[in-house]
């Protein structure tokens, strides 16, 4: 990888395409960053629809799922369900406009880099607890092809986990060792790329969550794996829910740290920053394969509402986390999404997963600031 962040061109800071698709990434307004992206995720799933459902491609055939996917269906429900959160007042959130703008201090992007690290560590499990949703014991909604499709979203979600903690795909004849497994390239240590680069003791990685950071990691996981979720809510929240918009905001991040690092003639290079540099890249990937294993249980309106209510609790999780995130770490004040003005589209329907987050507060058995007040709030991050 090229070891420079950027270049100077007629007094323009201008990234190497290695480091990001936008070259001219800081000339642009979030608005217009937001805009190239919703337009490129529409166009490669777009073109991989076409080619899923190809004459040439046989695979929905031979799985039997042709009934379940076709290409105007396909387009129909990414359509629907990308607008939704592309359009989410959480990717242009003030924390992340802030960091894009690179209003903040070398304190301040440590202290956000240890806090943000708790998501980190956490939203990689997701994808497991999604999988195990997909058991032999399970509804057969698609009747005999009920394992059929099972085994299609098992090997979509098997991808994701493989990606996320960089283990590769082995041939038997080539196994790794024990050490070439435990070596693995994960995410948790790109981001540590990150302290390396903040000289960040390792003594200093792990912190007590915030509270706003506690709820959006039980969101996820609530959402993703709690037995009383169905198949269908767990897929679009560690699909659209969690991939769609972090190729936008970590670009807010990223483009932050490349003006700071110029600002403060801070030796920052690619392999600092890797680790959103890697999620620019490959989340929209992971976004696309996804959508398809949503697809198979989206079968009407009553699914689809139940998409966006998934949707909306994920999103709500998300913005009051960065809110949280905001007032800590700039010490002014910032509004939960219950003050903002919030579209009547983004309104929960339903109290359950509120619910069901103050039950799982009172079980947290650590790692959280202020234990005892966490596990009795009341209060949760969503609009009805």
């Amino acid at each position: 990888m090229n070891h420079k962040l950027f270049e100077i061109a007629q007094d323009q800071l201008i990234l190497p395409a290695e480091v990001h698709p936008l070259r001219d990434l800081l000339s642009r307004s979030p608005e217009e960053i937001m805009q190239w992206f919703t337009l490129t995720q529409k166009e490669s799933f777009l073109s991989m629809a076409k080619d899923l459902t190809g004459s040439t491609n046989s695979y929905l055939k031979e799985k039997h799922l042709s009934e379940y996917l076709s290409a105007e269906k396909l387009t129909e429900i990414f359509s629907i369900l990308h607008s939704h959160v592309m359009q989410h007042p959480v990717w242009t959130h003030p924390f992340f406009i802030n960091v894009f703008y690179a209003r903040f201090d070398l304190d301040q992007l440590k202290l956000f880099a240890k806090h943000y690290f708790n998501q980190i560590k956490n939203t990689r499990q997701c994808v497991a607890l999604s999988i195990g949703k997909f058991h032999g014991l399970n509804t057969k909604r698609h009747g005999e092809n009920s394992q059929f499709v099972s085994e299609t979203v098992q090997i979509l979600l098997s991808q994701l986990i493989a990606d996320e903690y960089g283990v590769r795909t082995e041939e038997l004849t080539s196994y790794p060792s024990l050490r070439g497994i435990l070596d693995s390239y994960t995410h948790m240590a790109m981001y540590r790329q990150l302290f390396s680069g903040l000289q960040i003791p390792v003594t200093e990685e792990n912190v007590p969550m915030l509270h706003g950071v506690a709820d959006n990691v039980l969101i996820q996981r609530i959402l993703a794996g709690h037995s009383e979720v169905s198949e269908l809510t767990s897929l679009v929240s560690v699909g659209p829910g969690m991939e769609w918009g972090v190729p936008a905001f970590f670009s807010f991040l990223l483009g932050g740290m490349i003006r700071f690092a110029h600002r403060e003639k801070m030796d920052l290079t690619p392999e600092h920053l890797f680790v959103f540099i890697a999620h620019i890249k490959y989340d929209v990937l992971h976004a696309l394969s996804v959508m398809i294993a949503t697809a198979l249980f989206i079968q009407d309106e009553k699914d689809l509402h139940e998409a966006k209510e998934s949707l909306n609790a994920i999103l709500a999780g998300r913005y009051d986390m960065m809110s949280s995130l905001y007032r800590f770490i700039f010490k002014e004040p910032c509004p939960d999404i219950k003050e903002i003005k919030l579209s009547e589209i983004y309104r929960m329907q339903s109290d359950h997963t509120g619910n069901l987050l103050k039950k799982e507060r009172a079980k947290v058995m650590d790692n959280v600031i202020d234990i005892e007040q966490y596990r009795s709030l009341e209060t949760v991050p969503f609009v009805y």
